[in-house]
């Protein structure tokens, strides 16, 4: 004889049949189920945000580099060139 349950699936809840004696066994492991998903879903989301935020910060401070990047060499390019001398006569 067969036991019926539920399933869902897709969103909608099924009736399916299950033999004797495994209604134990189906419990056992839709209780490991949901203790894994009580577990982990919440890891998961905190670290999908974790990364978006990383990746927001790393773009922020790379444009940052870049902006300071560019302003020492703007400033370095406008600074006269002086020409040393060429000899070894030079005083050391």
């Amino acid at each position: 004889m067969f036991a019926p349950w539920f399933v869902v699936q897709a969103g909608l809840a099924a009736l399916a049949a299950l033999a004797a004696g495994r209604g134990c066994r189906l419990k056992h492991h839709m209780s490991q189920l949901v203790s894994t998903l009580r577990e982990e879903l919440p890891k998961a989301f905190r670290q999908e945000a974790f990364d978006k935020e990383k990746a927001q910060l790393k773009e922020k401070y790379v444009a940052q580099a870049q902006t300071l990047t560019a302003a020492v060499e703007a400033r370095a390019r406008s600074w006269p060139m002086k020409s040393w001398p060429a000899s070894s006569s030079a005083v050391v």
